[in-house]
């Protein structure tokens, strides 16, 4: 062998050293860089958790918030409610309470027209018996009734 056989030999031994070495440099770059990676992918999903975490957060206050409006709600109209039906049962017991007062005017009138037919009959028949002629009753015209 001659010494240009030995440069030969040893410039590819540096070669190969050499890519070695740049192999095990890169990947110890690569890992670096990798490990920095996961730690920024890592960071953003903590960002973006803590996002969500806020949204929630911000959500749920506004649901309870609303369901309170809810409730409230529901409270007046259950109250609107009772107050009206209050208000209509008065007004039906009053009104049921005028019924039965002019029922109980209606029987006695119909009483007072019927204690005036037979004291009419009664008098018609006294005039005919004494040889008179009764005066013939006349019926006035039907008035109108009022509408309320």
């Amino acid at each position: 062998m001659n010494l240009l056989d030995i440069f030969q030999n040893i410039s590819i031994i540096v070669l190969i050293l050499g890519g070695i070495s740049g192999i095990v440099w890169t990947s110890r770059k690569g890992k670096k860089e990798l490990k920095q990676q996961d730690i920024n992918i890592n960071a953003g999903a903590i960002d973006s958790s803590k996002d969500a975490l806020e949204i929630v957060t911000m959500s749920t206050k506004q649901v309870l918030e609303l369901k309170k409006e809810i409730a409230e709600a529901e409270a007046r109209m259950k109250l609107d409610r009772d107050t009206l039906t209050s208000a209509y049962t008065k007004q039906i017991t009053d009104l049921q309470c005028e019924i039965a007062d002019v029922k109980a005017q209606l029987i006695e009138r119909d009483k007072r027209l019927e204690e005036l037919q037979d004291w009419a009959e009664r008098l018609v028949f006294q005039v005919k018996s004494l040889g008179g002629e009764p005066v013939p009753m006349k019926l006035k015209k039907k008035q109108p009734q009022l509408e309320k």
